[in-house]
């Protein structure tokens, strides 16, 4: 059942898809009684207003049966998150939102997640900024997948390859090269790795940060470990002019063990498609950046646009005693 793509795509309508998905959830839990089920709640890309009433209807159809036969709710929702332009993830944002109040909170899986490609290479150069190539998916990516925390989503899988190689991790498996897709991802895996390493398994969770910046041209988010020990602060310039963004992290630990900071930059704009000559983004990490305490914690000064790449990443990270 691909939900919201449009009803000549469809194998199959929502409350029909809903009567296979509670026999089958009841079938399985009857073999299994202690199995995790899951099913498709969310639509691969449209907005909430195209695809509410066949989510309504999905609810609805799965919840008649359910009663009659006395099957609980699924364990997980699954969802696929595409994103395309400079606010992609907000679509997303009101699907989860409506996908966690209509199904009373169960957690979501996105069992793929990237942008979106176009289906003609030439669109990469319109003057639109739906479709681009360039550092613009860095920006893009990471506002997804904060979106994605923080509305209960519970696992993601990324999706390296989607239509064309334009937002591909990798030329080629074997290859060496990585796009800008790659080195996002990079950044915000290592952000659950990073902390939950070795013995310091204390779960990150997101938190709030505040900042001084120039406006909307400028977005950040934070996440931080439960026990306080340790802090990562995404910064992304969206054609921000050059200046110093001033981080303030609070409530974490009294004194500060290390703190660096990593920056991805690069081109961005309308390009022509290349296959053999994708953009990369130039990474440079383990920076310097300075910082003086302030009432309950730390500000800390994160230049922006040093490069003089219109769209920059920057991931600042700390650590406590």
């Amino acid at each position: 059942y691909q939900g919201g793509e449009g009803s000549s795509m469809h194998a199959m309508e929502a409350w029909e898809y809903a009567m296979i998905a509670e026999t089958a959830i009841r079938r399985i839990r009857i073999i299994n009684s202690s199995a995790k089920v899951a099913m498709q709640a969310g639509p691969l890309s449209l907005n909430i207003s195209a695809y509410q009433t066949q989510g309504d209807q999905l609810y609805s159809q799965y919840q008649s049966r359910a009663g009659n036969y006395g099957t609980d709710d699924p364990d997980y929702l699954v969802h696929h998150a595409y994103s395309t332009g400079e606010d992609g993830h907000d679509t997303h944002e009101d699907i989860l939102q409506y996908l966690q109040n209509k199904w009373s909170g169960i957690p979501v899986l996105a069992t793929e997640w990237n942008v979106i490609e176009p289906e003609d290479t030439a669109d990469y150069g319109a003057t639109s900024d739906q479709y681009r190539l360039g550092m613009e998916k860095a920006w893009r990516l990471t506002a997804l997948f904060d979106t994605m925390v923080s509305n209960n989503v519970q696992g993601a899988n990324f999706w390296p390859v989607v239509q064309h190689s334009g937002i591909t991790m990798f030329k080629y498996e074997a290859s060496g090269t990585r796009y800008i897709a790659a080195d996002t991802f990079a950044l915000l895996r290592n952000l659950w790795l990073g902390l939950w390493q070795g013995n310091n398994t204390s779960p990150m969770r997101r938190a709030t940060v505040t900042y001084s910046g120039a406006g909307t041209a400028v977005e950040v988010f934070g996440y931080c470990q439960q026990n306080k020990r340790r802090a990562r602060v995404f910064i992304c310039a969206r054609g921000a002019v050059a200046q110093n963004v001033k981080v303030t992290i609070k409530g974490m630990g009294a004194t500060i063990h290390s703190r660096s900071m990593d920056r991805l930059s690069g081109v961005s704009g309308p390009q022509t498609f290349n296959i053999n000559s994708l953009p990369t983004a130039t990474v440079a990490d383990n920076l310097s950046v300075n910082y003086q305490t302030v009432s309950g914690g730390h500000e800390f000064t994160v230049p922006i646009r040093q490069t003089n790449s219109a769209y920059e990443l920057i991931m600042l990270d700390v650590r406590y005693y």
